[in-house]
């Protein structure tokens, strides 16, 4: 019986439930930050390493949470002071975010449980 491998090849494709998470954890800083509420970009990413996204690199998440923001500058919304738009972004990645836009910051608790 062979063990199934948990980690994902660098550069594979992310999946729609990922994605869903970055973008998810993306909003919620974005709202504290425009909130005026101080946050830890660090240990929000740790936090996502240690749970759905925990297949993916801290630099692979840093990039795509910068690929998150050109998105949004394309589209004229808000962006994360801390990750400047970065040009090379996965189409799915734009879909999501629009599917996602206004979507409650709770919900970030339930993405990729089903």
């Amino acid at each position: 019986m062979s063990k199934r491998k948990t980690a994902r090849k660098a550069g594979s494709a992310w999946t729609d439930g990922e994605i869903k998470t970055l973008v998810l954890a993306y909003n919620l800083m974005l709202k504290l930050e425009l909130e005026g509420t101080k946050y830890n970009k660090s240990e929000i990413r740790r936090w996502l390493i240690g749970g759905y996204l925990k297949n993916r690199s801290n630099s692979s998440i840093e990039m795509k949470l910068c690929n998150v923001s050109k998105f949004r500058q394309l589209s004229g919304l808000p962006m994360i002071a801390g990750y400047k738009p970065y040009g090379n972004a996965q189409k799915r990645l734009g879909e999501i975010i629009s599917e996602q836009e206004g979507k409650p910051v709770f919900e970030l608790n339930r993405i990729g449980r089903g």
